[in-house]
């Protein structure tokens, strides 16, 4: 039984009547999407457009679930409290509850990712049940979420600075276009509209030189044309200028004193 223990995230749950039209009215996605038996991947924004949070959704006995990104969890409880005003919901923090991936799917507990099918299935187990064995290293997931131009919100993003289709979100299924309002919407579906994106998000190596930071200035000669996102080893994820990056694809890179090489 291989899997993955998903610590950098954490599961809120919101229950009362309200709970349908709480959601529809901050997140990306189309909360009449969700089912018993598959997850939604949706995002919160700033009213500017930019990503605050990603969530997988469920519903659960009369709630919805949340896989939230655990370092946000009480800055995300705080913001649903302001929304909520006086909606019937309750918003609970299910500390005991802990996230799985795998590559296959080891019981019924376990959903496809909506991201992308390669990237296997996902599981949010309460305490009361027991995976067999001992979770894989991380890193393994993470390489294979990598070679998929697929962000981890804590690890590769900060939080109020990425446009989410700058990160390909909207192909990773996190994005209804049809679906009504909801903060950050505008923006998003201008943008897309108008299909102008002038920055995308790239596989990247470092061939030479040390293992970079995220956030590390990235440049072709003295021009700067992006940034590193997270990395695993000499692997990782950069948010770079389009239009410099086509041009150069076969160019080496420079960021700190490390060659980079763009993969494609």
């Amino acid at each position: 039984m291989e899997y993955f223990l998903l610590e950098n995230r954490e599961v809120i749950a919101i229950s009362g009547t309200d709970r349908g039209k709480f959601l529809q009215g901050i997140i990306s996605n189309d909360i009449g999407k969700i089912n018993l038996d598959s997850y939604i991947y949706a995002l919160m924004l700033t009213p500017q457009g930019k990503l605050l949070y990603d969530f997988f959704i469920i519903e659960r006995d009369n709630s919805y679930l949340l896989d939230c990104p655990k370092p946000f969890v009480e800055e995300i409880v705080k913001k649903f409290n302001v929304y909520k005003l006086r909606s019937d919901i309750n918003i609970s923090r299910l500390i005991d509850h802990k996230i799985y991936a795998s590559f296959s799917k080891l019981n019924n507990l376990f959903l496809q990712d909506p991201r992308n099918a390669e990237l296997g299935f996902r599981a949010i187990i309460n305490p009361s049940i027991s995976l067999i064995g001992a979770p894989l290293d991380i890193r393994k997931y993470d390489l294979k979420r990598m070679e998929l131009l697929i962000p981890d919100m804590v690890s590769d993003l900060d939080s109020g600075t990425y446009f989410p289709l700058e990160l390909h979100l909207d192909e990773l299924n996190a994005i209804d276009y049809k679906k009504g309002c909801y903060v950050g919407q505008e923006v998003t579906a201008r943008t897309h509209y108008r299909g102008v994106v002038r920055k995308n998000i790239y596989r990247i190596e470092v061939i030479d030189g040390e293992q970079l930071e995220p956030k590390t200035n990235i440049y072709l000669g003295e021009k700067k044309v992006g940034q590193t996102l997270g990395f695993v080893g000499s692997q990782g994820l950069g948010l770079l200028r389009t239009e410099e990056i086509e041009i150069a694809k076969d160019l080496l890179f420079t960021a700190n004193q490390s060659y980079i090489r763009v993969i494609f």
